[in-house]
């Protein structure tokens, strides 16, 4: 089981169905994704899209691992790659944040990258499970969300290194087990993201097109299998980090989509490659697919089932900080804005003013930022922050805060809405059953 706080974990796939009638050995779609022919384009790509998020990790350390083979469980070939990024510590919603922004961005690179294209069909092909928009186009958001394994970011429990699958009933070795490939350490020239000098000259015809997302990203290759005891290869790929700080990033503004897509199950959690509007149906707990579905004998009442939604909702937009770090209410300012240095080095684009406060003895204040929509309610020296805003805005500023607050443990005001509308039946209609019939 992992800690609360974990090393970015992520399970790559490309389940292999068929390619033009034939059936394709994984060691073929293994190369889509892992070939030194092309200089590893894809692992430079991936690489790349986590420095934009992670700016100041340079080197970026991967160790990576492989389970491709067959899968009989599935009956089918599978490519299947294991990556710990060692220094990306996140929680499970930033996990979830930093595998949709990947999805994202290689759908979006198909518009404008060759690259980008030929790697979505070599995929696609592979999967046999192309979905297409409305426009009859394939859905390329769909084929990388089944490339990028929804399961692996979880991160809840994942089988360890050197250890195989079992087959039920009879719990035979599937033969795929988890093997250390190397641990890959990557360099970053952001010039050349910026139109500045390119790294390759040899063909004439690159230097005028548009930089690649590889481009710019220097790989080397730091440790071999052999080059590591099996028992440090198991430690490296642990997803245990016991009190270890959340790695500072540049937090992503949510897409309206992204809640409802982290509910969706993974191919390893009994979905295979279908349309992800269907698996937007199966939501976690008591979604909007299963009011009504209240597990029987329940002892639960509406309203105590109503007010412990409200509950969670309260608690939900509210974290704890210890006053004791700091001297006075104003200095939580600062301390807010040092998490957007990339935005707002110098500050001055945050607002830090009173408004009035119900709890005695305390005062309260509002954050809010000229660029950014919601607002951080400060409460001192009560220790609360409560965020305002809409789900998205709520979720970034939650965020924000996360490096220097803890969840909330206090109480929360809530109760039940009136059953009694303001319209009570008392008032008197303009028809009064007075007027002459004819």
């Amino acid at each position: 089981m992992s800690t609360p706080e974990f090393p970015y974990v992520e399970d790559i796939d490309i389940e292999v169905q068929h390619v033009k009638g034939r059936e394709m050995h994984h060691s073929e779609s293994d190369k889509i994704l892992h070939s030194e022919l092309n200089d590893y384009q894809f692992w430079r790509a991936r690489a790349r899209i986590l420095h934009d998020l992670f700016p100041q990790m340079q080197p970026l350390v991967l160790h990576l691992f492989t389970a491709s083979g067959f899968s009989a469980e599935k009956n089918l070939n599978k490519t299947s790659f294991h990556c710990v990024w060692q220094d990306l510590i996140v929680d499970r919603e930033r996990a979830h944040t930093v595998r949709l922004k990947t999805v994202d961005r290689f759908a979006e690179l198909t518009a404008s990258s060759q690259w980008a294209r030929d790697l979505e069909h070599q995929i696609r092909s592979c999967t046999g499970g192309a979905v297409n928009l409305e426009s009859g186009a394939p859905d390329t958001v769909q084929t990388f969300n089944t490339c990028f394994d929804i399961t692996g970011v979880r991160a809840k429990s994942l089988r360890m290194v050197f250890n195989d699958k079992v087959l039920k009933p009879r719990y035979d070795l599937m033969q795929r087990p988890i093997l250390p490939v190397g641990t890959l350490h990557f360099y970053f020239d952001d010039d050349v993201r910026r139109g500045g000098h390119r790294q390759h000259h040899h063909q004439q015809h690159q230097q005028h097109r548009s930089p690649d997302l590889f481009d710019g990203v220097r790989m080397e290759w730091v440790k071999r299998p052999l080059q590591r005891s099996n028992s440090e290869w198991v430690r490296l790929a642990s997803v245990r980090r016991p009190g270890a700080r959340l790695t500072r990033w540049k937090n992503p503004i949510a897409r309206p989509d992204w809640s409802i897509r982290k509910k969706a199950k993974g191919s390893s959690e009994g979905v295979g490659h279908g349309s992800e509007s269907s698996r937007r149906q199966s939501g976690d707990g008591w979604g909007k697919g299963s009011r009504g579905s209240r597990p029987l004998g329940s002892p639960c009442s509406p309203q105590a089932q109503m007010l412990e939604e409200l509950k969670a909702q309260a608690k939900k937009i509210r974290r704890r900080f210890d006053p004791k770090e700091f001297d006075n209410a104003l200095e939580i300012k600062p301390r807010i804005d040092q998490e957007l240095d990339e935005l707002d080095e110098s500050g001055n684009l945050s607002v830090f003013e009173e408004t009035p406060c119900k709890h005695m003895g305390n005062k309260q204040y509002r954050w809010r930022h000229t660029q950014l929509k919601g607002v951080i309610n400060v409460v001192y020296p009560r220790g609360e922050l409560r965020v305002q805003g809409n789900a998205e805005q709520q979720e970034f500023l939650l965020d924000l805060v996360k490096n220097f607050t803890l969840e909330w443990d206090g109480e929360v005001p809530v109760k039940l809405p009136g059953g009694k509308g303001k319209g009570k039946g008392k008032g008197k209609g303009k028809g009064k059953g007075k007027g002459k019939g004819k």
